[in-house]
């Protein structure tokens, strides 16, 4: 059964203008979609169904049992293109299709489902064919991203729907070096969220190029590509000897070679969806070519994934990737897609030193554990919101409700079992609660080890223990000491020396681009300003902030003020380098090109200890 997912409000609100516009009228290039949901939860007292088509509207189309069968259904028109969708249950609990083909993540850690709407009727749900694929429904588009970034980052990739929003996954690149990135995938018509990212973590708006923008979901925006007629339709087909080049490149970047250690190295090479009928690794060593067939092992919406490990001799190594399509064959070197095999790649070791995982990662059993929803070992240390950073945040307003926006509204539950309190609390405009803590401890943790071991778990994942406001605690208020709501240092020490003594092992969960606001230098920055020893420690846009903080008691943008992650207050960004601001940090390709902030640096190692 699907687990209720809150409110994704990503939807954009282009269509459902237009639909307004016309009134009741045949949208152009739109067929009659009929949804079917069967919900698995009791009191159902209505269903409806939102989505990109009608602006995540929850009332706008609401669906019917008239059979009373348990089987919701609406007939709804949508113009043709990809959409994203999810069924509400009694106006506030949102669920993803079970029988969807495609899902995409929704920005709240669930899933959308995914239709593509063509020129026919459908129908998807519930006792409903699966639809057909994208490309066979309506065509793709060719679609070329580009990106001017202010400096030179040392790599640069498109993160949005049509990849699952992953880094790395859609290099763009500049190969005449006019300081222009480009990326071109094959979409099918619709809307796409998308960034670029700078570096490995540089989240960046493509203000530039976007055709629109929405809401992402952390304090900022996603840019929007709308893939409509403007674009020139491509036709891709297996076995037709036709191979679309666009956008097929090998870099040498992580995702694409691997040496893994022992001469043992990974490649992986990329075509687009459905257009080849295999790809194969080409080496040349000593005058003798070697061919390896390159098993597919992933595709996504855009590309579909060719790799396989091969065992190289010492020295260097050429190679390139040859790509079969019916009786095409073409060859993958640096100059790009062509049928000349002459220009190759080379993997030289000294150049892409071994990436070597240790064997108890490797072989390992890994249970994460969030703490404070793992077990209450020891009621005695629950929390008590005596820290300063809690102060005026620990009772309701007069009206019941918060804001959270701007406020906070944090307290502790004594019903373990409660788990209604996260997703349907009164208090909020959502039904959601991130501040209210259950109790779990490390104490918790220890006395479940029996359990834990008998599972076969070697490596217990901790997200972050140290003292923080928040019950996620990647709002770090003191790195030196684990938060005394799980434990004292004594008591983690002493629950580690005996995890090990099990042959468990610990990661824990640490961040260091950022702190939280209870943290004693921003706390010192936020009151002195400029005269703090600490100001320079974070990127403050201005100061002094609104009067009354931390308990402004009014809406603000803490991102107006200094530099946090994703625009959230709680996280302000550490200013790790005194010559860029925020996000531009990520672009520096060496140390030798940023002004680093030593004394930050040297600070925050010497604060972290357990």
């Amino acid at each position: 059964m699907s687990s209720p997912l809150i409110a994704p409000r990503r939807g954009l609100g282009v269509l459902l203008i237009l639909l307004s516009l016309f009134g009741a009228a045949r949208v152009a290039d739109a067929a009659k979609v009929t949804f079917r949901y069967q919900p698995m939860i009791g009191g159902v007292s209505s269903v409806a169904v939102a989505g990109s088509f009608n602006g995540w509207n929850a009332t706008a189309n609401p669906m019917a049992d008239a059979d009373q069968d348990g089987v919701w259904s609406a007939e709804v028109e949508i113009a043709a293109g990809r959409v994203e969708y999810k069924y509400v249950v009694n106006g506030d609990q949102w669920f993803t299709d079970e029988f969807a083909s495609e899902t995409q993540d929704d920005g709240f850690g669930g899933k959308n489902a995914i239709v593509v709407v063509g020129a026919q009727a459908i129908a998807v749900g519930h006792g409903s064919p699966p639809p057909k694929p994208a490309a066979a429904a309506i065509g793709l588009r060719r679609v070329t991203f580009r990106f001017r970034p202010d400096l030179r980052p040392d790599q640069v990739s498109l993160a949005g729907q049509f990849n699952d929003w992953t880094v790395g996954k859609t290099p763009m690149t500049d190969p005449d070096g006019d300081g222009e990135y480009t990326a071109t995938l094959l979409l099918a018509p619709g809307d796409y969220h998308y960034k670029v990212v700078l570096g490995a973590n540089g989240w960046t708006q493509d203000k530039a190029s976007q055709d629109g923008e929405v809401d992402d979901g952390f304090g900022g925006k996603n840019s929007v590509r709308k893939v409509d007629e403007r674009f020139p339709a491509i036709a891709v087909k297996v076995g037709d000897g036709d191979v679309f080049s666009d956008g097929i490149e090998h870099v040498q970047g992580a995702q694409e070679l691997n040496h893994k250690g022992a001469g043992r190295v990974e490649f992986t090479a990329r075509a687009h969806r459905d257009d080849v009928q295999g790809v194969d690794l080409v080496i040349w060593q000593s005058g003798r070519q070697t061919v390896t067939p390159l098993p597919r092992f992933n595709v996504d919406r855009v590309f579909e994934y060719f790799r396989g490990e091969v065992t190289l001799p010492a020295g260097v190594t050429d190679y390139a990737f040859r790509y079969r399509d019916g009786a095409k064959t073409l060859w993958l070197t640096p100059k790009g897609l062509g049928a000349s095999d002459t220009d190759r790649f080379r993997f030289d070791a000294t150049k892409f030193p071994a990436f070597v995982t240790p064997d108890w990662v490797k072989h390992g059993i890994i249970y994460q554990i969030f703490p404070d929803r793992f077990r209450n070992g020891d009621p005695a240390n629950d929390q008590d919101f005596k820290e300063w950073y809690y102060r005026g945040k620990t009772q309701l307003p007069a009206s019941g409700r918060i804001d959270p926006s701007f406020q906070e509204y944090y307290h502790l539950t004594k019903d373990w079992n409660d788990a209604a309190l996260l997703t349907q609390a009164k208090h909020t405009p959502d039904g959601r609660d991130w501040m209210v803590f259950y109790g779990g401890d490390i104490a918790g943790v220890r006395q479940s080890l029996d359990h834990l071991q008998s599972l076969g778990v070697t490596i217990l994942y901790f997200n972050p223990i140290f003292e923080a406001k928040s019950t996620h605690k990647y709002d770090g208020a003191d790195y030196r000491k684990v938060d005394p709501h799980f434990a004292s240092n004594e008591e983690f020490r002493a629950f580690v020396k005996e995890a090990k003594a099990r042959g468990m092992r610990i990661i824990l969960d640490i961040v260091y681009n950022h702190c939280g606001s209870g943290h004693h230098a921003f706390k010192d920055a936020v009151e002195k300003g400029p005269q703090s020893p600490y100001y320079s420690w974070f990127d403050f846009k201005q100061w002094p902030l609104p009067a009354g903080w931390p308990d402004v008691g009014r809406p603000w943008k803490p991102a107006d003020y200094y530099s946090c992650w994703w625009g959230f207050g709680d996280l302000p960004d550490l200013n790790f380098d005194l010559a860029r601001y925020g996000g531009a940090e990520h672009t520096v390709r060496d140390i030798a090109e940023a002004s680093p902030n030593h004394q930050l640096a040297r600070e925050r190692l010497a604060r972290t200890a357990v």
